[in-house]
């Protein structure tokens, strides 16, 4: 029998919804169905449209849709300004973060959110109708402005440093429960105005309320102090997935199976695929444990460890027939080599796990340091930013004086423009004057100069008869003479 190479990391798929929402959805331990639902999910979101299921299998479920803004893609390497400006110009109080991974609980979520768990009035936890592996919060914030800084701030940011999974945000335009008829949102099917953990009463002015899976109310506080794990404080419901049937790693066979005792790889046998006998031959894990039988296998031996195994009806130790032992061979030996061989593999097996907690260990203290050093940059930018500030705090008060002097010259001028204007408005008066004197001079000049014409011409008259009288007077002397 063999045994393969240990869960093989499972292939996390990333998922790009259409241009117009530019979001990526990641989904962990990619299986037969997932690429069904990766399909639904896209089609859904390229439609605006997103089903989902809530409540107690037991009592009660709420099925409907939430029908989700098409948001503008939104650079997060723009201003804060230029990002807001980016957003959907019909969104409300209402977003929806897809893709929260199972194993991140309601209390979890709320820790995420951080400081904007103060502008949230209430978060509800729903599941998509085609999965269970994660599932989606539908969140109410008391105004648009802390929507705002709760996309801005954590879409697209993981959910924890060392996982692939992102939180994904969505504006909710509207919520419509199909089943049972006349369910809202946030309101629960069971009335329940005090936390069931503080007793206090929920206000209209408390923020962070949280309502998980089953359809109980608490405050998020309350419920991260509960030490029942993913399970309600009041129906003990958990909205964990339950459990599969084990399936080999690579081929995802589900009969013939052997785990690794050392690093819990799950492989087929070698009368399948030999996947169990590649995880050995690769890893040089010496021990593994037949799922079926619970026997256990020594690879380097190429034998079981033991010849004992459990009897199914009794829970007993049964001795099991094979050619390489006599009948006669003494239990105790076989005890006593079972022993030594356990021995063997659990020391192997704390061997392996010592190595992994120090690569842990190292890569915390490789993190923390980053951290430390992104701290000191940080605390390095803002002395920068606090010099920069206390200039432009002095080129202020420069300016201000500046400004109060230039306040008081141009009073001044405007006091020497008011003169001016009355200069001005005198000046124009005068000049009104002269101009109706002026038309009246014109007006007496031109009827001189038609009396003096009409004089001249009067003159010229006189004149023409002076000559005549002198001509004819010429004549008289002539005759006379």
């Amino acid at each position: 029998m063999s045994v393969r190479d240990g869960p093989r990391p499972r292939r996390n798929t990333i998922h790009e919804v259409p241009s117009e929402l530019k979001h990526s959805l990641v989904y962990d331990d990619v299986e037969d169905g997932d690429d069904e639902f990766d399909e639904e999910m896209k089609r859904q979101l390229a439609n605006g449209t997103i089903e989902f299921v809530s409540g107690n299998p037991a009592v009660e479920l709420s099925e409907g849709v939430i029908y989700s803004l098409k948001e503008k893609f939104v650079d997060t390497k723009l201003s804060p300004d230029s990002r807001h400006s980016n957003l959907p110009s019909k969104r409300g109080l209402i977003c929806c973060v897809l893709g929260v991974p199972s194993f991140s609980t309601p209390s979890d979520f709320a820790r995420f959110t951080g400081p904007h768990i103060r502008n949230i009035s209430h978060m509800r936890v729903l599941r998509h109708t085609k999965t269970d592996k994660t599932y989606m919060v539908v969140l109410r914030f008391f105004t648009r402005e802390g929507a705002d800084s709760f996309y801005n701030d954590l879409n697209n940011k993981q959910f924890v440093s060392m996982e692939p999974e992102v939180c994904t945000v969505l504006f909710v335009s509207s919520i419509v429960f199909s089943k049972p008829a006349g369910s809202t949102f946030p309101e629960t099917s069971q009335e329940q105005p005090l936390c069931p953990v503080c007793l206090e009463r929920f206000e209209e002015s408390s923020s962070g309320v949280l309502t998980v899976l089953c359809h109980h109310t608490f405050h998020s506080g309350c419920l991260s102090k509960w030490k029942g794990g993913d399970s309600c404080p009041v129906c003990r419901f958990s909205q964990q997935p339950e459990g599969q049937a084990p399936v080999c790693f690579n081929c995802s066979n589900n009969s013939s199976l052997w785990i690794c005792i050392i690093c819990g790889n799950v492989g087929c046998g070698r009368y399948l695929n030999s996947h169990a006998r590649e995880h050995y031959n690769e890893t040089k894990h010496r021990y593994a444990l037949e799922l079926s039988t619970s026997r256990t296998w020594d690879y380097e031996d190429d034998t079981y460890v033991h010849r004992l195994a459990t009897n199914k009806s009794d829970g007993g130790l049964v001795v099991i027939e094979g050619t390489e032992t006599s009948q006669g061979e003494n239990t105790e030996d076989k005890v006593e080599s079972l022993s030594l061989e356990y021995s063997y593999a659990m020391e192997s097996q704390c061997k392996y796990f010592e190595e992994q907690m120090y690569r842990l260990k190292v890569e915390k203290e490789n993190k923390i340091d980053l951290l430390k050093q992104e701290v000191e940059g940080v605390v390095r930018a803002n002395g920068e930013k606090g010099k920069h500030l206390h200039w432009m705090k002095e080129e202020k008060k420069r300016l201000d004086k500046n400004t109060k002097a230039l306040e008081v010259k141009m009073r001044d001028k405007l006091k020497e423009v008011k003169k001016l204007y009355g200069w001005v408005g005198l000046m124009m008066g005068q000049m009104e004057e002269l101009k109706s004197l002026n038309n009246i001079m014109k007006h007496t000049q031109q009827q001189l100069r038609s009396k003096i014409t009409k004089e001249m011409e009067d003159m010229q008259v006189i004149e023409k008869k002076i000559r005549e009288v002198e001509s004819q007077n010429e004549l008289l002397i002539q005759k006379c003479s």
